[in-house]
């Protein structure tokens, strides 16, 4: 289940993907819930080289852990979309700062940082990253979809 799930989620329209989780969503099973978020999770990732696409952080351990995560761009629980074109890997902190609208990605896939955002100094500083070219995947299929990335600008006023 869990290898048909991550093969939808690569290869199906958001179109397509948004409408079969649509018709699911309320007939679903918690362990269906389970797997679907759990493809998205191991897929994203994967197919960035386990980088985060904005800082670059890699961390890799005999260990099986993972520090870098399967961030939605649309929110799953709006669009219902867990495809490819949806995602993007963080790190957890550019992961929270996405999602909290303090950075976005522009139509150049380069690093918004949200004017109000005010920090101090440190190595983990989330404002050096402005500007910056995100580390995408090499298949410009995988890269995220740029309607997604504009309505995330456009939310937060970025």
């Amino acid at each position: 289940m869990l290898k048909e799930l991550e093969r939808q989620i690569e290869t199906d329209t958001p179109e397509a993907y948004v409408a079969r989780q649509l018709r699911r969503v309320q007939e679903e099973e918690e362990e269906e819930q389970v797997l679907r978020s759990a493809a998205f999770k191991r897929k994203i990732p994967e197919l960035y080289g386990h980088r985060c696409a904005i800082t670059g952080l890699q961390v890799s351990s005999d260990r099986p852990a993972s520090l870098i995560d399967a961030c939605h761009i649309a929110p799953w629980a709006d669009s219902f979309d867990d495809t490819i074109s949806n995602g993007i890997a963080l790190c957890p902190n550019m992961h929270r700062a996405f999602d909290r609208g303090l950075v976005g990605i522009a139509s150049d896939m380069t690093v918004l940082v949200a004017a109000d955002l005010r920090e101090t100094e440190s190595a983990y500083a989330i404002r050096p990253f402005a500007g910056r070219r995100l580390m995408l995947p090499v298949n410009e299929r995988f890269h995220p979809a740029a309607e997604n990335l504009a309505k995330h600008r456009e939310r937060f006023g970025l």
